[in-house]
């Protein structure tokens, strides 16, 4: 990266005294990379880094990621890691053999920030591993992003021991168990999305307690767009139970609304989970964030809601219209909320009104009253939710913001733009 002090050349002379650097004024910005491009594909085995041997110190890698490539075009994580800062070579072993064009060092950190090496091998095959093409590894757990949440809702067709939101809280000491009862499996898990994101697959991470019961052994995950009818998308068995994170990658990209995952065989004849994720590439993450992200425009007195999505508009009929309320927007419970993925209990008999939005948290508003608890933490807002004409209104302001949405009032038009952020 940049334009090199001592040129690339030296890492493959054979003399472990020249060495490659970074250029040093000015300085070249990091990350650092350096690709070996081969002749043609060839099998490599693994990587090999000799740090520079002249006396010097800087740009001696310690954080690095290594990536490879069928074509010298496209690359892929093929493995990373850290080094000791001392002079010793490292050696780093590929999973499996790598048909591979080329092959590219990245350094992420370093001594001073440069870059540098005294000599880079292409390690030989190991005989006893398999070859895949370098474009394969385009289907590894390592290349996938996993996003911190899709918008939707979670429900489960059986009941369950813990809470089913544990399964997404980002907290490994949680777990979601199914119910404490004898033969209760197979147990169902569906998740409902906003949008059909593009899924490559799930990591699964077992409870991290002490006991493993629950944990999945044979299981089949299916796909639906409309929530009623559903296709098998992959069947796995974990054969080693552990408390290590596990990956099912599915054998081609799906695009998908719902996700539902049965659960024939636990550990114990249960089902329990401390974190599932959802697995996608960079590519399609970055493709869906655009196209999911959506806009919703209301009118003070008109009961239609606009909902534009990946340039599409269509329009939405809540309940009621909004109204005003001392200066504040109220909605009514149904309609938006349920379309941005909420779910809404009415308590009639103290007048609450429970909120679960569609990243497991929980709101509880009372009628009348200004104090607002979200996950047990209180709020107070400016104009608490009423009844009108027997219609049950909120704030739009407050919740909407509390749901990740951006808002926006037209005090000309009367008119209101939620945007998601």
């Amino acid at each position: 990266n940049g334009v090199p002090c001592e040129v690339p050349q030296n890492v493959i002379d054979g003399n472990t005294n020249t060495i490659w650097h970074t250029m040093i004024n000015p300085k070249a910005p990091g990350p650092h990379y350096i690709t070996i491009i081969l002749p043609t594909a060839q099998d490599v085995g693994g990587y090999r880094y000799y740090p520079r041997t002249d006396g010097g110190t800087a740009g001696i890698a310690m954080e690095y990621v290594i990536y490879a490539s069928s074509d010298n075009v496209t690359f892929y994580r093929a493995a990373s890691g850290t080094w000791a800062f001392d002079s010793t070579v490292k050696s780093v072993y590929f999973p499996k053999n790598l048909n591979a064009k080329a092959i590219k060092l990245e350094i992420l950190s370093s001594i001073g920030g440069y870059g540098s090496a005294g000599e880079l091998r292409l390690l030989s095959t190991d005989p006893t591993k398999e070859t895949m093409e370098a474009k394969d590894l385009a289907y590894l757990p390592a290349n996938f992003y996993v996003p911190s949440q899709f918008g939707g809702t979670i429900t489960k067709a059986s009941n369950y021991s813990n809470p089913v939101g544990y399964l997404f809280d980002g907290v490994t000491s949680t777990y979601w168990h199914s119910q404490i009862v004898q033969n209760n499996l197979p147990v169902d898990l569906t998740f409902s999305f906003n949008y059909a994101y593009h899924i490559s697959g799930i990591g699964y991470l077992p409870r991290q307690d002490s006991s493993l019961t629950g944990h999945f052994q044979q299981f089949n995950i299916y796909m639906s767009n409309d929530g009623v009818n559903y296709t098998l998308v992959k069947s796995a068995t974990f054969d080693t139970i552990d408390h290590e994170t596990k990956y099912v990658v599915f054998d081609n990209e799906i695009a998908t609304r719902f996700i539902k995952i049965t659960v024939n065989q636990g550990l114990n004849n249960y089902a329990s989970c401390g974190e599932l994720t959802f697995l996608q590439t960079k590519e399609m993450a970055t493709a869906d964030a655009i196209a999911s992200k959506v806009e919703y425009t209301l009118q003070i007195g008109s009961n239609n809601i606009i909902r534009t999505r990946g340039g599409i508009s269509q329009e939405i009929t809540a309940d009621a219209a909004p109204l005003t309320q001392d200066g504040y927007v109220m909605i009514p419970l149904g309609g938006l909320l349920e379309d941005m993925g909420a779910t809404v209990e009415w308590v009639a008999y103290n007048q609450k009104i429970e909120i679960y939005t569609s990243d497991n948290r929980h709101m509880t508003f009372q009628i009348e009253e200004a104090r607002v608890y979200i996950d047990n933490i209180r709020f107070t807002v400016a104009a608490p939710p009423v009844i009108n004409d027997s219609k049950i209104y909120i704030p739009l302001k407050f919740v909407s913001e509390h749901l990740g949405y951006n808002y926006s009032w037209d005090g000309a038009t009367q008119t209101i733009t939620i945007t998601s952020k």
